[in-house]
């Protein structure tokens, strides 16, 4: 059981996991965020990935850059962990996988909000095969639940 293992939708669910706990923990909260949050984990049920980073790119908050809503442009760290989060699945949405591009995003996070995940918690997220792809297919509803129960 390893987190390197893990697949792009797996790391993209933790991560923004990973987020919501940071911000909760600092007492951050904006609508903008907790959308991005939501649609970030999304992917772990999208059935069409073009479609559903589509639909992230007409988000307040993309990770792709952008600035952050004004309220929240003072948490410098939110630009980078935005990005990072986002840059999980980005970069390997129109390419080939890009396993170390993607683990280095994914630890980022972890190491900036301090995200601890014991091993009981990542063998649900390790049960989700990344395939050749590195994606997985998509969760079922019933599997999606069980994720949003492990963090």
């Amino acid at each position: 059981m390893s987190i390197e293992q893990l697949s792009i939708r797996a790391k993209t669910y933790v991560a923004a996991c990973a987020l919501e706990k940071y911000c909760t923990v600092l007492g951050i909260k904006h609508a903008s965020l907790d959308e991005f949050c939501s649609h970030m984990k999304s992917l772990a049920i999208a059935k069409d990935i073009p479609s559903w980073d589509s639909e992230a790119n007409q988000l307040e908050i993309t990770g792709l850059g952008d600035p952050l809503p004004e309220i929240l442009g003072k948490e410098s760290f939110l630009h980078e962990v935005t990005e990072c989060v986002r840059e999980i699945s980005a970069v390997n949405i129109y390419g080939s996988y890009r396993h170390l591009e993607t683990q280095s995003c994914f630890k980022r996070v972890i190491d900036i909000c301090k995200l601890e995940i014991s091993p009981e918690q990542l063998k649900k997220f390790n049960e989700h095969s990344a395939c050749s792809s590195g994606w997985g297919v998509a969760l079922s509803e019933e599997e999606y639940v069980a994720w949003r129960n492990v963090l």
